[in-house]
């Protein structure tokens, strides 16, 4: 009945997740239908492992994403997203309960290549929640997407031609001194 998507304030994700065609969503840290239900501490995590093609030039990551809950301490639970990699990992959003509570959003970002960790890739959700009294929270995820960018052929004609033109200024250049 997807009761913590419907549920407001500190007790649900105020509606956010309207889009999906199912409604069903991912949740990190909570197994009710509404916050304030155990488990209430913990690190809770999933990890997605992507491949990127021989010829990607850069990665687009997009998601939907709600953070709320209950926290009443100074000691904040933390959700976050990376892309984690052999050579280390590429910190895509850090969300703290002590300023980030009640909030949601759609994250879309491309990244080079290059600026990825090298090596097999996971996309990684994680929820640490802290072993307080009067904490309660949960990160949820949605529409996922990991797209591979290749360069299409007729903009890497169009970058041949434009390196082909800057050549022949050149030349013109050098032949008139």
């Amino acid at each position: 009945d997807n009761l913590i998507n419907t549920s407001t304030g500190a007790g649900g994700f105020n509606s956010f997740f309207t889009n999906s065609a199912s409604n069903n969503f991912l949740v990190l840290g909570d197994t009710s239908a509404a916050l304030g239900d155990g488990p209430d501490q913990g690190t809770f995590w999933i990890k997605l492992p992507f491949a990127l093609l021989a010829s990607t030039a850069s990665v687009r990551v997009s998601f939907d994403w709600a953070f709320d809950g209950l926290d009443t301490v100074s000691v904040a639970d933390i959700a976050s997203a990376v892309i984690e990699g052999d050579s280390g990992e590429l910190s895509l959003m850090s969300l703290s309960s002590n300023s980030a509570l009640g909030t949601s959003g759609t994250f879309d970002e491309s990244f080079l290549r290059s600026a990825l960790p090298t090596g097999d890739l996971s996309l990684v959700f994680q929820l640490v929640e802290h072993n307080n009294d009067g904490t309660n929270t949960a990160f949820a995820i949605d529409n996922i997407n990991i797209t591979n960018a290749v360069p299409e052929p007729g903009s890497l004609a169009l970058l041949g031609l434009g390196l082909a033109g800057l050549g022949a200024i050149r030349r013109q250049r050098v032949a008139a001194v």
